[in-house]
């Protein structure tokens, strides 16, 4: 550990963990509600507010989780990077960091789950399991994702579809993908919280 972070007894650990994970889950929910919501493009403004507000509560729970495990610390550090260029293209309508930005989500995920993963290791082995396997299955599917929406994209240009059908589909087939994952997280999260709660 590094020497500024803080250690904590058992009881702090849990509940520090306990209300910033649910913090994460809460934040989770909203995500949730945004990737539904994102099928109608008349909430893109409202959307891309409410998905800046939870991103920030998500940056500030990372944050706080830090002194438990150092791979809070790093996943916040990378999440800090994702947030910045978010806000860079909300205020810009910039797309030049959106790159870097996912790849920084990316690593931020993989340090959290790992945290999740590490902690668990004692308490829930077969959950400690499942967050690992959870970051493969959403780079799986993001890449799924990613190929399906070019392919409607691609399909629906040659059809002559117009540009709002197109985005529609393209963000439906990537919520069919998202969604489960989300549900996902959720339930882990849930089962987290309730293995460190006293």
């Amino acid at each position: 550990m590094e020497k500024d972070v803080m250690v904590l007894d058992q009881s702090m650990q849990n509940t520090r963990l306990t209300k910033w994970l649910c913090v994460l889950f809460y934040a989770e929910v909203v995500s949730l509600v945004i990737l539904l919501a994102a099928m109608v493009p008349m909430l893109e403004g409202v959307i891309t507010w409410i998905s800046l507000i939870a991103s920030a509560a998500v940056l500030v729970a990372l944050y706080q989780l830090s002194p438990v495990h150092e791979r809070y610390r790093k996943s916040s550090r990378f999440y800090l990077v994702a947030f910045l260029g978010s806000l860079v293209q909300a205020f810009t309508g910039s797309n030049i960091l959106t790159s870097a930005a996912g790849i920084c989500g990316i690593v931020a995920s993989y340090q959290e789950y790992n945290a999740h993963s590490e902690l668990l290791n004692v308490k829930d082995n077969q959950l400690s399991g499942k967050w690992n396997a959870l970051f493969y299955w959403e780079i799986a599917a993001g890449l799924i994702g990613g190929f399906a929406a070019m392919a409607v994209a691609v399909l629906g240009v040659g059809a002559g579809m117009e540009e709002s059908l197109l985005v529609i589909l393209g963000v439906a087939v990537v919520a069919v993908l998202e969604v489960p994952l989300s549900l996902l997280r959720l339930r882990y999260l849930k089962k987290t919280i309730g293995c460190f709660m006293d």
